[in-house]
């Protein structure tokens, strides 16, 4: 690869408040608008694990204005589709359709957050179907590994629904329901984000969900950690390694991104090479980071057999401490990723964008900084290229499989 990829920026949104609540605002003059709102709803420890699972799923079926699933129904007969997302720190609802209609969707959808149903015998039952989906889900071995490694990284600062176990879902207690919908969906908005040709009526009835609030986050202690579960029904083995990795906020933080992509970020990568094609260790390994408010991990994931297990946590261990050494060995591939990134910084439609921009403010992250990093990687080469402090070894490992594997030296 020879040539270099331009950036092109997505377009600026305007920047205005609505009685004290951001308004983020796109001028999109396609047929479609894009609706994103941002509630500050952090998992606290002070709630069951998966109490928020339980009222995204009643806010998106259940409504004391209209029977169920009519609230879905209206929305289509508009053009419009929602959906409900959730974060460590952050709940997100996204809503696209027919912009000639996105006053009305979005009344609806105001109607939706304002009375859902979180008491009484349909609460109990969405509860219990909750669970059921729990135990299919945790039936899978690599949803287990991937749920324990949550566990390991974000379990003192963060009650997450997808580590609960069927059980714990069935034990919740149903009266913390109420308490975090009125502590959090009444007062924790936080932005409004719209791609729209013109600004639809009734955005200001939004703004008395914007209050200040109160609360303390425990941070994360992350000490070297091995955890090796037996699953007799796995075909596979399921691996999941971690290291604390930088915040978006650093200042070299595009830089770091391109040095993680570099290593498992797309099918090229460097562990994708090695594991994958040189060794024939696993189908596919992949490397990417999350960043809470509590704190950033590297995560490595990777399905290999069983027979295998051990070999693949040697090569990911001398892969890891090789890249940590040298993420660029050769300018060809240093501009690979760089233009792999530019691409994926360059969001292909308006609906793309306003996620993107939604998952900025849940970091607590500006869109100037967004374009200040894009262009720092577009004007990046490999010569100079900064001392980054890179992970050589992933101090928290999780193994699930057939049988317990006992670690290697070189990996514990």
């Amino acid at each position: 690869m020879s040539f270099r990829l331009e950036w092109v920026p997505p377009p600026q949104p305007e920047v205005t408040s609505v009685q004290g609540l951001p308004l983020y605002w796109i001028r999109e003059r396609g047929p479609l608008a894009h609706v994103a709102l941002v509630w500050e709803a952090p998992a606290l420890r002070e709630y069951p694990d998966g109490l928020r699972r339980l009222l995204l799923r009643l806010l998106a079926e259940e409504n004391r204005f209209y029977p169920k699933g009519e609230l879905n129904r209206r929305l289509r007969r508009l053009g419009w589709h929602w959906s409900w997302e959730a974060t460590p720190d952050a709940i997100l609802l996204q809503a696209e359709g027919l912009a000639e209609n996105v006053s009305s969707a979005l009344e609806l959808v105001r109607i939706a957050v304002e009375a859902p149903i979180l008491e009484g015998p349909a609460v109990q039952a969405h509860l219990e179907r909750l669970a059921e989906a729990q135990e299919r889900a945790w039936a899978n071995p690599a949803y287990r590994a991937e749920a324990y490694l949550k566990k390991v990284l974000w379990g003192k600062s963060y009650a997450l629904g997808d580590v609960a176990s069927p059980g714990d879902l069935r034990a919740i207690d149903l009266a913390a329901l109420p308490t975090f919908y009125e502590r959090f969906l009444r007062r924790g908005l936080r932005a409004l984000i719209l791609s729209a040709p013109v600004l639809p009526s009734g955005v200001a009835k939004w703004a008395d969900k914007h209050a200040s609030l109160s609360y303390s986050l425990p941070l994360p202690t992350w000490n070297p950690h091995t955890h090796s579960e037996a699953f007799l029904a796995a075909k596979q083995v399921s691996l999941r390694l971690a290291a604390p990795w930088v915040r978006s906020a650093h200042p070299l933080y595009g830089l770091y991104r391109l040095a993680l992509l570099r290593l498992g970020g797309y099918f090229g990568s460097q562990l994708m090479r090695t594991v994958r094609e040189e060794k024939g260790l696993t189908y596919g390994i992949y490397a990417r980071a999350e960043e809470t408010w509590a704190g950033s991990a590297l995560h490595i994931s990777a399905e290999v057999r069983h027979d295998q297990a051990t070999a693949a946590l040697e090569s990911i261990a001398e892969e890891v401490a090789r890249w940590a050494k040298q993420p660029f060995p050769t300018p060809q591939l240093f501009l690979e990723c760089r233009n792999f990134l530019l691409a994926q910084l360059m969001p292909e439609t308006a609906g793309e964008w306003v996620r993107r921009l939604s998952h900025l403010i849940v970091r607590g992250r500006s869109v100037d900084l967004y374009y200040q990093q894009a262009m720092e990687v577009s004007a990046a080469d490999t010569k100079p290229w900064p001392e980054l402090e890179l992970p050589a070894t992933l101090p928290i490992q999780v193994v699930v499989g057939p049988e317990t594997l006992t670690f290697a030296p070189a990996c514990a």
